[in-house]
């Protein structure tokens, strides 16, 4: 297959996206390079494409795997970079937020996937960080009792992931926190 984009960053006042390209990036991924691009501060991120969605259906996971592997790995390295923090990490942990977007408006299609890299040592690290112990243990809590994701078997999908803010006001505005992403990272 020749090389396709399917992975676009956006985040830093930068973006690979731009708004007319709703189609390819999904309403959520082309706004935010959008707003990106006027200064807009958001977190940084990156989206893959409604195509690599398609390709998915018709290709399988372990081909999409292996087609996204080093994009998705390129788009983690850029966000860890501009956040100064590494997803992985127990001791400066970078959480990730994965959210669909489509061409057209589908609410409630598939839930938001919050604090992807949360685990025991993780929660450590950001108590550690934010000294804040009642908030880490209030979103791990409701993580642990939302398991739940839908099915992804619509075509014209664009996953988002976003880096996850991790404030009071992020608490209180996003509840659905399952513990298993369909995605599975590479």
């Amino acid at each position: 297959m020749p090389d396709i984009k399917r992975v676009y960053l956006f985040g830093n006042g930068s973006a690979e996206g731009k708004a007319e390209m709703k189609n390819l990036l999904g309403g959520k991924g082309a706004n935010l390079a959008e707003m990106n691009l006027i200064g807009v501060p958001v977190p940084p991120g990156f989206t893959i494409t409604t195509d690599a969605c398609n390709e998915y259906t018709k290709l399988g996971e372990d081909k999409m795997r292996e087609l996204l592997k080093a994009e998705v790995q390129t788009a983690v390295k850029y966000v860890e970079n501009l956040m100064h923090m590494q997803f992985g990490s127990n001791e400066n942990p970078l959480l990730l937020s994965v959210r669909s977007g489509s061409r057209a408006s589908m609410p409630g299609m598939m839930d938001t996937i919050l604090n992807l890299g949360m685990n025991d040592q993780a929660v450590q690290g950001i108590i550690k960080k934010t000294g804040n112990e009642r908030f880490v243990r209030r979103i791990t809590a409701l993580r642990i009792r939302n398991r739940r994701f839908k099915n992804f078997s619509r075509q014209n999908i664009a996953f988002l992931i976003q880096q996850t803010q991790l404030n009071e006001t992020f608490f209180v505005r996003f509840r659905s926190m399952p513990a298993e992403c369909p995605l599975r990272f590479v």
